[in-house]
C-alpha cells in the first residue's frame, strides 16, 4: 500500500506489489532433527525452509498453481512432492524497479518513508529501525543509508552483488 498511502500524502514512492505463495507439504517424519536451512536455487529462484517437519515452498511463476513448484520439488526431494499441499498461502511483497529499499526522508518535510524491501524487510529491519529512528531525530544513523533515499533518481547498484 505504500505507493497509495504515498500518493495520498503528496509523496512519490515508486513501489509495487508482487504477490508471492508459499505452499506448505508434510508432515514428513524424515525431517525431524535435521534443521535444514532455507535452501535456495539460485538459478531458477525456487527455494524451500523446513518447519515443524514440513517443507515450505516458495518461486516464481504462477503463485496459485501447485505444478510447476511440484516439478522442482520432484528433482530435489521426490517424496515431498509426492503430496499435495497441506496449506497455500500468497501475501504481497512491496518491491521498487532496482529490488532495494526506499528508507528517507521524502520530498515532503516531515514525512519518512521506509518501504519495498523486495521480501528483505525482515532482514533488514533492526538496522533500518535504528538508524530511520536515528535520522528523523537529526542524529547520525548507526548504518548510513543514504544510498536507500526515496529521492534517488538512478537506480541502486551495487557491483559487489550477484
Amino acid at each position: 500500500w505504500s505507493q497509495r498511502v504515498g500518493q495520498e500524502l503528496g509523496v512519490r514512492l515508486p513501489v509495487t506489489p508482487l504477490e508471492r505463495a508459499v505452499f506448505q507439504v508434510g508432515p514428513y517424519p524424515w525431517l525431524e532433527g535435521l534443521r535444514i536451512p532455507m535452501t535456495l536455487e539460485a538459478g531458477s529462484g525456487y527455494h524451500f525452509r523446513e518447519k515443524d517437519g514440513r517443507l515450505l515452498v516458495m518461486g516464481p511463476g504462477d503463485q496459485h498453481a501447485w505444478g510447476h513448484f511440484r516439478e522442482w520439488l520432484a528433482r530435489r526431494a521426490p517424496e515431498a512432492a509426492r503430496a499435495r499441499p497441506e496449506a497455500h498461502w500468497t501475501g504481497f511483497y512491496e518491491v521498487t524497479a532496482d529490488h532495494h529499499a526506499l528508507v528517507g526522508a521524502t520530498e515532503r518535510p516531515g514525512t519518512w518513508a521506509a518501504c519495498g524491501f523486495s521480501g528483505h524487510g525482515v532482514m533488514q529491519s533492526p538496522a533500518v529501525g535504528d538508524s530511520l529512528a536515528a535520522m528523523i531525530l537529526g542524529q547520525t544513523p548507526p548504518v548510513d543509508l543514504a544510498a536507500l533515499s526515496p529521492l534517488r533518481t538512478e537506480p541502486l547498484h551495487d557491483p559487489t552483488q550477484l
